[in-house]
């Protein structure tokens, strides 16, 4: 059984990650961009409770537009436990000459390298 890493939500190989949608700021309205401009502009200022309190207090509009260091955490170790899962699973045959079917299962990937 490989060791997969749960502390950031994982729930790997158990369920899978819940889908989220993001939205790109560009394309939201006047009003949730000038909540994500005085954000940006408190965080310049390095006030970071008060970026964080109009963070929370608007949550409903800039939600959708946010993907804190929580999220990437989390998929930064989803990536990591497929890694592993995978590492354990299957190996891949990387090599410039075409392998002899010896040396390696059906189920086995070759890869030929670019130079």
């Amino acid at each position: 059984m490989a060791n997969y890493s749960k502390v950031f939500g994982s729930n790997y190989p158990d369920a899978v990650i819940k889908l989220t949608e993001y939205k790109d700021i560009g394309e939201a309205s006047a009003s949730v961009q000038a909540l994500a401009q005085r954000y940006y502009s408190l965080m310049e200022q390095n006030d970071f409770a008060a970026a964080s309190s109009l963070l929370h207090e608007n949550w409903n509009e800039l939600g959708q537009y946010y993907c804190g260091m929580e999220m990437l955490n989390k998929l930064e170790e989803e990536l990591y436990n497929t890694q592993t899962y995978a590492l354990k699973k299957n190996t891949v045959y990387l090599s410039k000459d075409i392998p002899d079917p010896l040396e390696f299962t059906h189920a086995t990937p070759w890869l030929e390298p670019i130079d």
